[in-house]
C-alpha cells in the first residue's frame, strides 16, 4: 500500500470520526432535552395576575390578565389554545357565561419565557349587586413539535368591589394526551 492511499484512508477515517462525534453530540443534547419533557409539563406555571372591572348600568366591563411560564430548560413546548369561561356570583345571584375561545396562534414556551394573555369580557350586571365573586375556569392545551401533549384545567376565584380584585387558584387538573391527541390519563 502506498503512502498516498494510506493518507487518503486516514483522512477519510478522521472525517467519519468527526461526523460521528458531531452527530452524537447533537443527539445527546436532544436526548437530554427530551428527559426534561414531563418535568416541564408538571412545572409550567399558569398565573392570573390581575382582574380589573368596571360596573355600568346593566353590564360590567372587565379585563383579566394571565401569564404562562416554562421555568424549566425544556425546549419545544407551546400553548396550543387558551379557553376561559367564568361565572359571576353577586348578592345571591349566579350569572353564568359561555366559554370564550381566544383567537391566537400557538405561542412558544421556551425556557424562562413568559407568555401574557389578556382576556377582556363583559358580564350581565345589576346596580344592586355588591362584593361580586368571579369564578374563572381556564382550559389550556400544550403541544410539542409532534402533537398535543397535555391539557390543564385551572379554577381561579376573584373577589372585588370594583377596580382591582384579589384572586387565588382554587384547583388545578392535568391531563396527559397520547400521540394522536387522545386521552392518555390524568391527575
Amino acid at each position: 500500500m502506498t503512502l498516498e492511499k494510506l493518507s487518503k484512508r486516514t483522512a477519510l477515517a478522521i472525517a467519519l470520526t468527526a461526523i460521528t462525534l458531531f452527530a452524537s453530540a447533537v443527539a445527546a443534547q436532544d436526548t437530554a432535552n427530551y428527559f426534561q419533557f414531563y418535568n416541564a409539563l408538571a412545572r409550567v406555571k399558569l398565573n392570573l395576575i390581575s382582574l380589573q372591572y368596571t360596573p355600568h348600568s346593566y353590564y360590567a366591563a372587565a379585563n383579566i390578565n394571565f401569564t404562562i411560564e416554562n421555568p424549566t430548560g425544556y425546549r419545544g413546548l407551546a400553548v396550543q389554545f387558551f379557553e376561559p369561561s367564568f361565572i359571576v356570583n353577586a348578592s345571591g345571584n349566579r350569572v353564568p357565561s359561555q366559554a370564550v375561545i381566544l383567537p391566537q396562534q400557538a405561542k412558544g414556551l421556551e425556557p424562562g419565557k413568559t407568555v401574557k394573555i389578556t382576556f377582556p369580557f363583559n358580564s350581565t350586571w345589576d346596580q344592586s349587586w355588591n362584593s361580586p365573586q368571579f369564578v374563572f375556569t381556564i382550559n389550556l392545551s400544550y403541544s410539542t413539535f409532534l402533537d398535543a401533549a397535555a391539557g390543564i384545567t385551572a379554577i381561579y376565584i376573584c373577589q372585588s368591589t370594583g377596580g382591582p380584585g384579589t384572586c387565588y387558584q382554587e384547583a388545578v387538573g392535568i391531563e396527559a394526551k397520547g400521540p394522536s391527541g387522545g386521552r392518555g390519563g390524568g391527575v
